[in-house]
């Protein structure tokens, strides 16, 4: 006998509870705060594990783009960023480095080392005791976002295409000399993305953790062949999953970014004085923490993987120590490609 039948709506509760989505507090330059992205585990160096296997699959163009015309075949969605937009840590498409147009980010920028004597790069800030614009962590960054199908295991193949945001330094830069080289071997340019297995490539590269610093490396183009040896299309279904990226974007006017950027209630009402001022608060160059644990990964290794990471107080050291060293690195030992599962073969 149910002693407490009354209680029996709580079901009704629970799974409410259980089909509820979190509202996410990440900031992103999405309209879509919820979205989920593919983000490839690392391995330290050696070891098997952070090998990943990707194929590009093309989309159609809207009217977003930045460099394609709506309607034609796309491949990645290549643009300029601001973090750290004001005091809630915004992130917003830049209107200069993606449009050539007016950027209230960008001139305060340029403001503040005409004006103010700040330099660009740390090194230069370290020689001669000014403030660095690098360190404010708002100047744009280059990121790559794509529709990727990852050939890692059988879990991922049966998830079907998914989305990769990532900064362009760690893909893209890579992938454009290796197109242009053709695949690092003698050659003409490779149309990597292209669905047909003739022409296309899959992606190959590793995420390598080396103490506190994360790099991606080994980038190389094999042929698009499944574990069995034989070729596979991106077939029909599968570039029917492709979202167009650049439709997914927010982009915003001058004014909603200065709003932002500037934190006044009404940019064009605000005294000029009144709004750099606020401005050189809100972009002060904060000093090195002492203590470098990370709230909730890795300092160093997990730099931009947590939805926490825009509003960390160590957001631009933990860049720094993931970048440090980039020059010196030392390329992995060759290792025999392991063929990915294709999901079907010709």
């Amino acid at each position: 006998m149910n002693k407490y039948k009354e209680y029996d709506e709580l079901e009704e509760s629970v799974k409410e509870a259980n089909e509820r989505k979190s509202t996410s507090t990440w900031k992103t330059y999405f309209k879509d705060k919820n979205l989920e992205f593919w983000n490839p585990v690392g391995g330290e160096k050696g070891s098997d594990k952070g090998t990943h296997y990707i194929d590009i699959i093309p989309y159609i163009a809207g009217k977003n783009d930045f460099h394609r015309e709506e309607g034609k075949k796309q491949h990645v969605l290549d643009l300029w960023v601001h973090f750290k937009v004001g005091p809630e840590n915004h992130v917003v498409v830049c209107p200069k480095r993606n449009a050539s147009k007016a950027c209230p980010i960008c001139e305060e920028i340029q403001r503040l080392q005409d004006e103010d004597g700040y330099v660009w790069s740390k090194k230069e800030a370290d020689q001669t005791g000014k403030p660095s614009i690098v360190e404010l962590g708002i100047k744009a960054k280059r990121r790559n976002v794509m529709n990727v199908w990852v050939g890692d295991n059988d879990e991922t193949i049966n998830q079907g295409v998914q989305l990769y945001e990532v900064p362009d330094y760690f893909m893209g830069e890579n992938l454009r000399v290796l197109a242009a080289t053709g695949g690092g071997k003698a050659g003409g340019f490779v149309n990597y993305a292209h669905p047909d297995s003739k022409i296309g490539k899959l992606i190959c590269f590793k995420k390598v953790m080396q103490g506190k610093n994360v790099e991606f490396l080994g980038h190389q183009f094999l042929p698009r062949e499944d574990e069995k040896g034989n070729p596979y299309d991106i077939d029909k279904e599968m570039l029917a999953e492709a979202q167009c990226l650049d439709e997914m974007i927010e982009i915003l006017s001058y004014d909603e970014i200065a709003k932002l950027f500037f934190g006044e209630d009404s940019v064009e009402d605000a005294p000029v004085e009144t709004a750099r001022g606020k401005a050189k608060r809100n972009t002060s160059a904060k000093e090195t923490p002492q203590d470098e644990g990370c709230p909730v990964g890795i300092f160093g290794i997990e730099f931009g993987e947590h939805a926490e990471c825009n509003d960390c107080k160590l957001n631009v050291e933990c860049e720094e120590a993931s970048l440090k060293d980039k020059a010196e690195e030392v390329e992995p030992e060759e290792e025999a490609p392991v063929r990915r599962r294709g999901r079907g073969s010709k």
